[in-house]
């Protein structure tokens, strides 16, 4: 068991780069890779899972959707939850999106947030959404 764990993590270490460098010289849009990839590459998402949120119209008038799913149980220790309250309550109907990170973080914006007295009410949270701690799995409801 142990040579075979050894021997599965050093071919990762000792291969990882030539993938990483293969991947940089892939010029294929991400919709070529889709495409080209066999069935066996991908897997069932629970609906549960995903959170589809409806987006403006782009400046043509084109509908925009954006599709996330939301990280399972043990690892998302309440903040998918969270995720889906806000999103039911439509908490992101008028925000923005500030920035985001891929396999991270997505940063929303409320204009009001920082200087309410100056351009208006902060957007009030939703009840029941849960205070997280990063580094533990005990949570408390506000």
């Amino acid at each position: 068991m142990k040579k075979t764990l050894i021997g599965a993590l050093l071919t990762v270490v000792l291969t990882g780069p030539l993938f990483a460098a293969a991947a940089a010289n892939d010029k294929r849009s991400p919709t070529e890779i889709t495409d080209a990839a066999p069935s066996t590459d991908w897997i069932a998402i629970a609906p549960e899972e995903l959170l589809v949120m409806t987006l403006a119209s782009d400046a043509e008038g084109r509908p925009r959707q954006v599709v996330i799913q939301l990280s399972s149980a043990p690892f998302n220790q309440g903040w998918a939850r969270n995720i889906r309250l806000l999103a039911r309550s439509r908490w992101y109907d008028g925000l923005s999106i500030n920035r985001t990170q891929d396999n991270y973080v997505t940063q929303w914006g409320d204009k009001n947030y920082d200087n309410p007295e100056a351009s208006g009410a902060t957007k009030p949270l939703p009840d029941g959404l849960e205070v997280l701690n990063a580094t533990k799995r005990n949570c408390r409801r506000f």
